[in-house]
């Protein structure tokens, strides 16, 4: 009788499935059992309900678990009553937030200044210095409050060092501020633009800030298995698209670039020969700024849904 009754349970699962598109686990487990040498005791105590899914494809094959939520308190397997899922703590919630806004948002942008618009507003100044610049400067003094703020916020929630094995969003997120920590001292110390060893200090900057900007980028994408994030399958794409974005962005940045350099050339020459004197913007100026408000409406509108993501 046992027999039919079970598989009479089996062809109902199967038929839900054909029926709804949803493919369920059932299985039996004695109120005290032993896994892998540990003994699990649903009478005496109290254990976490985990609830997870994710994708199967038509034939039944299961794909990996995509979302998951942790009962908030540990629950009494042998009563029948509500349990309710646990909340991402506040800290965590923060530290998230600081992160994608200084990397994915303020970092980002600082780098694009320092890159493209050298010769853009080349006849203004602010606080002294090339608009450029002082956007630059301003973004990355931002970015590194907000990373301080957020490093300082998860070490409390942590109370201390937590490696969470084998991801390895703890280590690099480390290595990515220590290196975030490094650019302004080296700016400090920054030769003088005549100076012999500018060179070598130029590409010291560039080096670190790029490998600083890698590998938080991949910090931020190691973010989405933590279970202790409890992060949709939607952030990890809404990311791909973000790389994705930047990416598009630079190579037509950098294309447009090498075009206006040659025009720049040109218009050099006729300058000299025509006497005309002055400070004026490098040819392309208009793109490069119509390109810059593109940037900021887009990478805006990411940020938020990543934001939004991570606070529900």
């Amino acid at each position: 009788m046992k027999f039919w009754m079970r598989t009479l349970k089996v062809f109902m699962a199967k038929l839900e499935t054909m029926w709804r598109g949803v493919m369920t686990c059932h299985w039996k487990l004695k109120a005290i059992s032993t896994v892998r040498n540990h003994v699990y005791n649903i009478l005496d105590n109290k254990y976490h309900l985990l609830l997870a899914k994710g994708p199967a494809s038509n034939n039944g094959v299961k794909g990996k678990h995509v979302e998951r939520v942790v009962s908030k308190n540990p629950v009494n397997l042998t009563l029948i009553t509500v349990v309710a899922g646990g909340q991402v703590p506040l800290f965590i919630k923060l530290h998230g937030t600081f992160m994608v806004v200084a990397w994915i948002g303020f970092v980002s942008l600082a780098i694009l200044m320092a890159r493209y618009y050298k010769q853009v507003w080349q006849a203004k100044t602010l606080c002294m210095v090339k608009i450029w610049f002082a956007i630059h400067r301003f973004l990355m003094l931002l970015s590194l409050s907000l990373m301080i703020v957020g490093f300082v916020l998860i070490f409390v929630h942590v109370e201390g060092w937590s490696q969470v094995a084998p991801n390895p969003h703890p280590i690099l997120g480390c290595v990515t501020t220590g290196l975030a920590l490094i650019q302004p001292i080296m700016a400090l110390f920054r030769p003088k633009p005549d100076a012999s060893k500018r060179p070598i200090f130029n590409w010291l900057h560039w080096f670190v800030g790029n490998a600083a900007k890698v590998l938080a980028v991949l910090t931020v994408f190691l973010a989405a298995s933590l279970q202790a994030a409890n992060l949709p399958h939607a952030y990890f794409w809404i990311l791909v698209a973000y790389v994705a974005f930047y990416f598009v962005f630079h190579l037509l940045m950098q294309l447009h670039a090498c075009i206006m350099d040659q025009k720049r050339r040109r218009n050099e020459g006729m300058q000299e020969l025509n006497g005309e004197e002055g400070v004026k913007d490098a040819p392309g100026s208009n793109f490069r700024r119509f390109m810059l408000g593109i940037y900021i409406v887009i990478v805006a509108g990411l940020i938020t849904a990543l934001v939004v993501l991570i606070w529900l």
